[in-house]
């Protein structure tokens, strides 16, 4: 019995790696579809990244939204609602900040991996004020893979995390939710946690406009 439950184990994991590989396929110019990272250390149920930096599209929910009105606006961006006036490569995954703690909002905030943060990506600026680009420095995730068909319950990313955090040791309440596709069915998806320990929670990250000045989300209250 016990062989049987680590052969599927084994089919499971070569099965959610080989949905990954044709989500995130390379192209023959080495432009990546998904963010890029290397393996720091690879445990029995989840990984350490560490990710290069990387170029961002973000919205943040604003109260009475729902998390479709920030995809939304998103969309319209990767469609034209931008300063070139033309569509950008979609890229995945779709992440959303999310929280474990209780009274702070479900998604704070969805964004859209535009591309590696390099000289060549020149991402247009949004012409909606409430979508903003950010450049993220290079950052280490504990990232836990699941694949599910009921990818909108949040509870079921909230025990994901859950389980993350208890295999970590994290002390972390933040995390991300980030999602890869298809469309519909069962989808693959990823929760990531900073590794980092003095990462504050409430959303903190260090990110860099492209009007060239550093900005911080800091300890601040986002509940909603």
């Amino acid at each position: 019995m016990l062989r049987v439950v680590v052969i599927l184990a084994i089919i499971s994991v070569a099965s959610v790696s080989a949905m990954y590989t044709v989500l995130c396929p390379v192209a023959a110019n080495n432009d990546r579809k998904c963010p890029l990272f290397t393996v720091v250390k690879k445990e029995q149920h989840y990984e350490e990244r560490s990710y290069s930096p990387a170029v961002w599209v973000e919205s943040t929910q604003k109260p009475g939204e729902s998390k479709l009105d920030v995809f939304t606006r998103l969309f319209q961006y990767v469609k034209g609602a931008n300063a070139k006036g033309k569509a950008v490569p979609r890229r995945l995954p779709v992440v959303g900040h999310m929280s474990l703690q209780a009274g702070v909002a479900q998604h704070e905030s969805m964004r859209f991996f535009l591309g590696q943060d390099t000289p060549s990506l020149n991402a247009p600026r949004p012409t909606n004020p409430d979508v903003h680009l950010h450049k993220d420095p290079a950052m280490n995730y504990y990232v836990l893979n699941f694949t599910t068909s009921d990818w909108r319950n949040m509870e079921l990313w909230k025990s994901h995390a859950r389980r993350l955090k208890t295999l970590t040791g994290s002390a972390h309440n933040e995390f991300c939710a980030a999602s890869y596709g298809p469309k519909e069915g069962e989808k693959y998806n990823e929760i990531w946690i900073h590794t980092s320990a003095d990462h504050s929670d409430h959303h903190y990250h260090h990110h860099r406009h492209n009007d060239g000045h550093d900005h911080h989300h800091g300890d601040h209250d986002h509940s909603h």
